[in-house]
């Protein structure tokens, strides 16, 4: 590498370290306790999430569930409704609040009726008999035992700030991150051949192969640097991957357009418009559409050539006036969740598309998947889990030591002037 590309490469990775080490520690911190959130807010919450059913007890069916959702909490409804889970499982759902039947002013026009103010965001209930377990608003507080892991996940997605400016700075973050961790690979590279004090002669490989390694026996100073070098070396691929996921998650339009770039996209939800309050009409309750959904998601399946493995959720998107079908199929990416999709008019339930986690055509839709598992842990189970969970740590040394040699090196360069 010239030097003076390789002095121009150093302060880039400097001063772009510096702005970022501080929330990329953070999000390594918190990351590393999220690779296992769900055994955590288990283990903390036992009433909420964990039931008893005896041999003989059987599940309600989701409708039924739903009524009885509405008569636990007026005023809120579920976003969606889970159809599988675990014999020990309670159903956890995020919970929206909803106006009542819509009226008419004294004018003979609608009437802008709003919803009520809801102090919970998440309910619990039993499946079996649908008796509520309780309830909470996710991420609350970091000092109640309901509410930290939430707390500690809010961290992670926004610093616990406003979405907009939480995601905003994150994904700025991320985006620096990107670039950060290609000049840092790039800095690893040898000088050209001769470049360097007395030119020693060595081939390319054996010049460079002391970047993967920390040497020994070597000072502190020496061991931070090896330490912060070869770490990034050693996982600069799936660092970069989580990366480019974290602006994937936080800044989505700077994510999509440069994707869009290269790679197609079939995300029929996506396309279709949100529509004006006056035009929602959701007419089908949440057993009908299931009743619908269900035959029309095997006619699917046999038109598009996929096997379905097992019922996932039923969406209700109030916005775009549909309910939405996931099922987990062999098209479906991830360990957890159903991404196999159907879209059902909540109006006429006319099958409006099929969404797909995988499709010719579009490879988009597999990429998102993949970023997505790969940063959420959702791929090749616990040992995956574990490794995410010590790469966020890795990923906090990173930021401490790079902050570390920084540091070292300014007070010898002030050192240095004050001689």
């Amino acid at each position: 590498m010239p030097r003076g590309l390789r002095a121009l490469l150093v302060r880039l990775h400097r001063w772009v370290g510096l702005a970022i080490a501080a929330p990329l520690a953070l999000a390594g911190i918190t990351g590393s306790l999220l690779a296992f959130e769900t055994e955590l807010d288990r283990w903390l919450n036992p009433d909420l999430f964990v039931v008893e059913a005896g041999p003989a007890a059987v599940r309600l069916e989701p409708a039924e569930l739903a009524t009885r959702m509405a008569a636990a909490l007026p005023g809120a409804e579920p976003r969606w409704l889970p159809l599988q889970g675990g014999p020990s499982d309670s159903v956890r759902v995020r919970m929206v609040p909803v106006a009542g039947p819509q009226g008419v002013s004294q004018g003979g026009s609608p009437a802008v009726l709003h919803p009520p103010v809801l102090d919970y965001d998440e309910a619990f209930f039993d499946p079996y008999s649908g008796r509520l377990l309780g309830t909470r608003r996710f991420g609350e507080s970091p000092f109640q035992r309901r509410t930290v892991v939430g707390f500690v996940y809010r961290l992670h997605q926004s610093l616990a700030l406003p979405p907009v400016w939480g995601a905003l700075i994150l994904g700025t973050a991320a985006i620096l991150w990107t670039i950060d961790g290609l000049t840092g690979a790039l800095l690893t590279l040898p000088l050209r051949s001769g470049a360097g004090r007395g030119g020693t002669g060595k081939g390319w490989w054996s010049r460079w192969k002391p970047a993967w390694l920390i040497k020994r026996p070597a000072a502190p100073a020496r061991r931070i640097l090896d330490l912060h070098r070869m770490s990034g070396l050693w996982l600069w691929g799936l660092l970069a991957v989580f990366a480019w996921s974290s602006v994937m998650l936080t800044l989505e339009p700077v994510y999509r357009g440069v994707m869009t770039r290269f790679v197609a996209f079939d995300e029929p939800r996506r396309s279709l418009p949100v529509k004006p309050p006056d035009q929602r009409a959701m007419r089908l309750g949440w057993g009908e559409a299931l009743d619908l959904a269900r035959p029309a998601m095997r006619e699917a399946a046999a038109g598009e050539g996929f096997r379905v493995e097992r019922e996932g959720e039923l969406v209700r998107d109030r916005a775009r006036n549909l309910y939405v079908y996931y099922v987990r199929s062999d098209l479906d990416v991830r360990d957890e969740g159903a991404s196999t999709g159907l879209l059902l008019d909540a109006a006429t339930g006319t099958v409006l598309a099929v969404s797909l986690p995988r499709r010719a055509g579009a490879s988009g839709n597999a990429i998102n998947q993949w970023m997505y598992g790969l940063h959420m842990a959702q791929l090749y189970g616990w040992p995956y889990r574990v490794f995410v969970a010590g790469l966020g740590l890795a990923v906090t040394m990173l930021s401490v030591t790079g902050v570390l040699i920084w540091w070292r090196k300014r007070n010898a360069s002030a050192e240095a002037r004050r001689r």
